[in-house]
This record gives structure tokens, sequence and C-alpha cells, in this order.
């Protein structure tokens, strides 16, 4: 019986690699799952594999990776003139955009398109809402503030490409986080 467990740990181990990675690339704390994983891990082991100091690297990597995609998403509005309160607005239109698409538009594209709908619900259904929900609210946000529809556009613009290229560093530190682990859990001692 242990060595089932021991077989079904490892098995959900590394199914908690790839899976974190993917949720980073949804704007989800992708990283956060490697590291409780890791952290499980290593305690199975008796705090071996991975070490703690693997640990450590890991849970540097993981706030990195979350601090690096939300501010990202906040200096691309500020980069194409917005203001912080505008950028702050964005991030939070970001998070409602993709609640709000999840409940009114994945239901409707599982009904129309069965299995392919269904993961299109889940996966970019939502992504799309932050998208949507980020440049919406900047752009209404510099309006409000007195900017003309060119420059409250830029800043919507800013929303999308400051998330874009906060998900790709998010995704980049997750999957070296993801290599590491793998790595460090089995990977022959010397």
């Amino acid at each position: 019986m242990a060595l089932v467990l021991k077989i079904l740990g490892h098995m959900l181990f590394l199914a908690c690699q790839p899976t974190g990675v993917l949720l980073s690339a949804l704007l989800m704390p992708g990283s956060i799952l490697i590291l409780f994983s890791a952290v499980v891990f290593s305690a199975s082991t008796g705090w071996q594999r991975p070490s703690i100091v693997v640990l450590v690297i890991l849970a540097v990597l993981a706030i990195l990776a979350e601090f690096l995609d939300n501010v990202m998403a906040l200096l691309g509005v500020k980069r194409y003139g917005g203001t912080t309160h505008t950028s702050l607005g964005a991030g939070l239109g970001a998070i409602g955009g993709a609640f709000l698409a999840s409940v009114v538009f994945s239901p409707l594209v599982v009904l129309l398109g069965g299995p392919v709908g269904w993961i299109m619900a889940v996966v970019f259904v939502p992504l799309l809402g932050a998208f949507a929900g980020g440049f919406g609210v900047a752009y209404l946000l510099e309006l409000r503030r007195g900017a003309d529809t060119e420059d409250a556009r830029r800043a919507g613009y800013g929303a999308i490409l400051g998330r874009v290229l906060g998900a790709v560093s998010k995704v980049t530190i997750t999957a070296a986080m993801s290599i590491t682990t793998v790595v460090a859990a089995f990977w022959p001692a010397h």
C-alpha cells in the first residue's frame, strides 16, 4: 500500500508542474501551485528532495513571478500615458472582466461548443475578459480624467500590453520553477 501511495504522490507532484505553468499563462497564480507541490514533496522526503535551499529559491521566484505579473501590467498603462489611478483601475478591471466573462459567456460557449467549447470556456473566455476589462477600465478612467479618446485608447492598449508582458515573464519564471523542482526532486544526488 505504501508503494501505491508513493507512486500516486509522485504522479500528483508531476501533474502539478505543467498545471502550474498553464495556470500562469491564464493569469492565475501557478507559481504558488508549483511552490506548494515542492514543499509537500520535500516534506514527504524528510526535507531532502527538494532541499530547503531549493524551496527558498522557489519561494523567491514565486514572489518575483507574481510581482512582475502585476507590476508590468501597471507599468504598461503608465508607459502609454495613463495615471497611477488608471493603472490600478485597469488591474481591477482585468479581474472583474475575467470574472464577468466567466459567469456570462462561459456557460454559453460550453452549451454551443461541446467539449471544445468547454476548453474555450475555461481557457480563453476568462483571458479575453481580463484583457477587455483592463482595456475598458483604463479607457474609461482616462476619459473621465479629461484625456481625449486617442490618449484613453493608448492607456487601454498599455493595459493589454503590460498584462501580456507580465504574463510572459510569469510563465517564463514558472516554467523555470517547474524544471528546477523536478530536477531537484529526482536528479541523482552525488
